[in-house]
Formats: C-alpha cells, sequence, structure tokens
C-alpha cells in the first residue's frame, strides 16, 4: 500500500507515527462520497507495526468527466473532515459529524470521549458561500498552474456542490504540552474571531480562550501559545503571546 502522512502529522512521545494508506479514489462512484481512512502506526525508521484505527476521511464531490479513467474530486463546501492530533502516548480523533473527540491509545485503543452539551451549529448563509468558493478559485494562484479541462471541471464541481446547512462543529485541533486538548471553533467566512475550546487531559472542560484576530495557533506551551498572524496586507508574521493561566 501507499501511505500518506498529514500536513500535522501524529507523531507520539517514542517518535512513532500515524500513516495514512491511501483511498483508492477511482473506484468511487459520482457524487459525495466520504471514505473511509485506514491509520497505521510506524516506528522511527518508517517501519510499518500496526493497523491503529479506520475513521471517515472527508466529504468530497466527485465528477467523472466523461473520458475514460479521469475524474475530479473537491472537498464539500463546509463538509465534514476528521481532524486528528497526538500527545505523548495517546492521540485524539474529531470525526465532525457532531461536537464529539475520542481519546486512543497509540495501539488504538478507545480511552474516552469529549461531548460539548451546549454546542449550537452555527447555519450556513449564502454570503459565506459565495466567500469560500472565490477563496478556493483564487486560492494560491491554483488557477494557473491547472490545465483548463482541468479548471472547468474544479468550476463545474463547485457550481454543482452541495452545501452543508450548518458550518462543522469545530476546525483543528491540537494538544499542548500538559496534554490538554485545545479545539478550534470553526473559523466562518469573514469572522476574524479565534476562540478554542480547551479540555484536560482526562476530558474535563477547562473554558474558551478567546485569541488574538487573524491569529492562527500552532503550538501551545506552559506559559505561552506560537502561530502565525494574518497583517491587514495579507503577510503572515510568526507571533508568540505570553499565556497567563486562572
Amino acid at each position: 500500500s501507499v501511505f500518506f502522512f498529514g500536513m500535522d502529522p501524529v507523531v507520539f512521545a517514542d517518535r512513532t507515527f500515524l500513516g495514512m494508506a491511501g483511498i483508492d479514489w477511482m473506484s468511487l462512484p459520482s457524487g459525495v462520497v466520504r471514505e473511509t481512512a485506514r491509520y497505521y502506526r510506524f516506528d522511527p525508521s518508517g517501519e510499518l507495526l500496526s493497523h491503529v484505527i479506520s475513521a471517515p476521511f472527508m466529504e468530497m464531490k466527485r465528477l467523472h468527466l466523461g473520458e475514460e479513467g479521469r475524474a475530479t474530486q473537491t472537498p464539500v463546501v463546509f463538509g465534514k473532515q476528521t481532524q486528528m492530533t497526538a500527545g505523548n502516548t495517546v492521540f485524539w480523533v474529531g470525526t465532525a459529524d457532531d461536537y464529539v473527540l475520542r481519546q486512543y491509545r497509540q495501539d488504538g485503543r478507545l480511552l474516552r470521549e469529549v461531548r460539548l452539551l451546549d454546542f449550537a451549529s452555527t447555519p450556513v448563509t449564502e454570503a459565506m458561500v459565495e466567500e469560500e468558493v472565490q477563496r478556493r478559485l483564487d486560492a494560491s494562484g491554483m488557477m494557473g498552474r491547472m490545465a483548463p479541462g482541468a479548471v472547468d471541471a474544479f468550476r463545474k464541481n463547485l457550481e454543482t456542490m452541495p452545501i452543508a446547512e450548518a458550518l462543522p462543529p469545530y476546525g483543528d485541533i491540537l494538544v499542548d504540552a500538559e496534554g490538554n486538548l485545545w479545539v478550534e471553533r470553526y473559523p466562518a467566512p469573514g469572522d476574524e474571531r479565534a476562540e478554542r475550546n480547551i479540555f484536560d487531559r482526562e476530558g474535563a472542560w477547562l473554558g474558551t480562550l478567546t485569541l488574538p484576530p487573524r491569529f492562527q495557533l500552532h503550538e501551545v506551551g506552559e506559559d505561552y501559545v506560537l502561530g502565525l498572524w494574518l497583517s491587514d496586507l495579507d503577510v503572515q508574521v510568526v507571533r508568540l503571546y505570553r499565556l497567563i493561566k486562572a
């Protein structure tokens, strides 16, 4: 099998890590699909140790182009996407079906679940959809790197994309230096607020922290938060803030 390792890889204190087996996209039908991803644990040298868990990947819109063997897939606008992050000897998984996150041991044994009982979903508006679609079209000069046929297929996929009724319950998740879980409030288009619900290592809710606007969190230490702040000129700046705990 071919394995993939995400932009935010799940790496444990003993330097073992998780990799995802490749998905056979070409075998999937047209329409909205959410294939199951299989995750495996590897040792520091890259030797496969064992299968750990299987979890939904993300909601994708598949479009067959009518030409033999050609198709494209695009993430559903505001679709569900599984989030994962590692602690020293455990990892957390959130499938975004509801406000539930699950903690597992390195070997895949389920330890506990965390739920936010008073969570209220945010309805998706037409303005949100328009801004998100335009962002995708403009992102990273992507259109200039794609062949004309692929550009047309990408646009068609977006134009015919089913839209979720509500935003996902959360965005990114990470574990801090003390083992607490930080869960991002899903960043709605046009909303610069940056909030995190924080749960301790046993799953108890500690509170909600509001971070500076336009700030993307990457690391939390015992007394600091580190991340990228986006200026008014859309320039990314590394910023370190002191974290003062109650």
